[in-house]
């Protein structure tokens, strides 16, 4: 017998628990459970030419912004942008654009980045906060481009992306080349050393 999705119950089963998406809690929440699933989670849907996890993607960014001296507050919150991903998949933004129309999406993962910056006691980012995330979000998904698909770089597919140095297509490289171990280890340590 097919189960219906009323019979479904929004828990989402982890590495050492569970989270329950209608009521995600700060206590619900490990660092470990997070770093696990990103780094099996592949960014592009797997359509990039090798996996590259979202973990890798967040230490990208982090790695980016550290190279140019970002602020310890800034660092946190961009190690953390896509964590809630960890209990939603990584929705590419043409499924996100297609699905998104109420904002319930949106909502969710509002609500979950929440739940998550209370288990790491921090609060939300500020707008500027906000701001610099995302360039460097952008930064990276820049770098990414120019190393997975440089004969796309000027096409209109991916119009508008930011000018890339080298030094930060050699950071996509060596990001790409951390094992699923390394980089889960090296993501809970940064961010460890950023909320102590």
């Amino acid at each position: 017998m097919a189960l219906s999705t009323t019979d479904v119950e929004p828990i989402v089963t982890t590495i050492n628990g569970a989270l329950d998406l209608r009521n995600p809690r700060a206590e619900d929440i490990n660092l470990e459970d997070i770093a696990h699933s990103l780094s099996g989670l592949n960014r592009y849907n797997g359509h990039s030419p090798v996996a590259f996890s979202v973990l890798q993607h967040l230490m990208l960014c982090y790695g980016i912004a550290e190279s140019i001296g970002e602020d310890d507050e800034t660092l946190l919150h961009i190690l953390l942008h896509d964590a809630h991903e960890a209990y939603t998949g990584d929705i590419h933004k043409p499924m996100k654009a297609l699905l998104d129309a109420d904002g319930a999406i949106t909502r969710l993962e509002k609500t979950l980045d929440e739940a998550i910056y209370d288990s790491v006691g921090i609060e939300p980012p500020s707008p500027d906060v906000k701001t610099e995330v995302k360039k460097y979000d952008y930064l990276a998904l820049s770098a990414e481009v120019h190393t997975f698909w440089p004969q796309l770089v000027t096409s209109n597919r991916w119009a508008g992306l930011l000018e890339v140095k080298g030094s930060q297509i050699d950071l996509a490289f060596s990001t790409l080349n951390l094992s699923r171990r390394s980089v889960k280890q090296r993501w809970l340590k940064a961010v460890k050393e950023l909320t102590e």
